[in-house]
């Protein structure tokens, strides 16, 4: 028997701790000059907490984790009130989980590297272990297990307090992301970052190659039907062209969102649904489908000009 007076206190204290660890990248979108006020208090609130966070995310993601998987919190509307908060308010505008393909995280890391360069500053990254993955202890004997890159202020503590973390270089980290999406059906998402110059390097936070196992991917295929959309879509859809079409299904059984739809042999994509990661162009085998730009994006916490070539 569910206590649920337990459980709607432990929410409330993870809603707390996203909060106050997340404060200072709510302006979504805006630059952020030197803060002052309540800005610079969440920023060296987050500083603080971050040695303290890494320690306990094992303990936030199983819950997260176990919290999406709960039936109890979807039988009526009065319970889903806080799913949604977490999903849609907390994760989805303090921690902007969003979609990029991987050309754009390519373009990422060396606009990044260069701008870095530029003002005589160095990109640090650190390649850690999937903390959903060890938060519930479900590791893969297939697809890679290093799947999150902790960049410039997080790294450091990512590679202090996370076990197996590693420091690469920016070339590597192009490497792997380029590997990565050519043998597996990642999704590319990237969480709570500034758009930023090399002055506001202490605000980028993580990206993180995500499936089925992860906490916000697990949210939005499970739990979308009842409005939880934690994710925010990528700039682009994908689009099937029929004269190249197969119909062999690749793309159908890559697809980590499940919304490539067969309809009298004709496989179909609704530009609405598509979360535009890129996984299906990338695993057909006849390039049959093409990554068309949306005409109006919400991304909001990556500049433009960072994502391009």
């Amino acid at each position: 028997m569910i206590d649920n007076n337990f459980l709607y206190i432990n929410v409330i204290i993870i809603i707390i701790l996203l909060i106050s660890s997340s404060g200072h990248i709510i302006k979504r979108g805006i630059k952020l000059e030197d803060e002052k006020g309540i800005g610079k208090i969440f920023t060296m609130l987050f500083r603080a907490l971050m040695p303290i966070l890494s320690v306990i995310m094992n303990v936030v993601m199983r819950f997260l984790i176990r919290f999406v998987d709960s039936e109890w919190w979807f039988k009526g509307p009065f319970r889903r009130v806080v799913p949604w908060l977490l999903g849609n308010a907390i994760v989805k505008i303090a921690y902007g989980c969003e979609v990029y393909t991987t050309d754009e995280l390519v373009a990422l890391y060396q606009n990044l590297y260069k701008d870095a360069d530029q003002n005589g500053k160095h990109l640090h990254i650190a390649l850690s272990p999937c903390i959903c993955r060890a938060a519930i202890n479900n590791w893969s004997e297939k697809m890679p297990n290093l799947t999150c890159l902790h960049l410039n202020f997080a790294s450091n503590p990512a590679k202090k307090y996370m076990d197996m973390s590693l420091l690469i270089s920016a070339e590597t980290a192009i490497q792997l992301t380029k590997e990565y999406a050519s043998k597996w059906p990642f999704v590319h998402t990237v969480f709570g970052w500034c758009p930023s110059s090399s002055e506001y390097f202490d605000k980028q936070f993580a990206i993180c190659f995500c499936h089925h196992h992860c906490a916000v991917v697990r949210c939005e295929v499970k739990r979308g039907k009842y409005g939880l959309h934690p994710i925010t879509k990528g700039r682009f859809f994908a689009k099937i062209d029929k004269e190249k079409c197969n119909k062999c299904g690749t793309c159908q059984d890559k697809c980590p969102f499940f919304v490539v739809k067969k309809s009298n042999e004709i496989l179909k994509i609704d530009p609405e649904q598509c979360f535009g990661c890129g996984v299906c162009e990338r695993f057909c085998p006849n390039n049959a489908i093409e990554m068309i730009k949306r005409p109006k994006s919400n991304l909001h916490f990556i500049r433009t000009e960072l994502i391009m070539n």
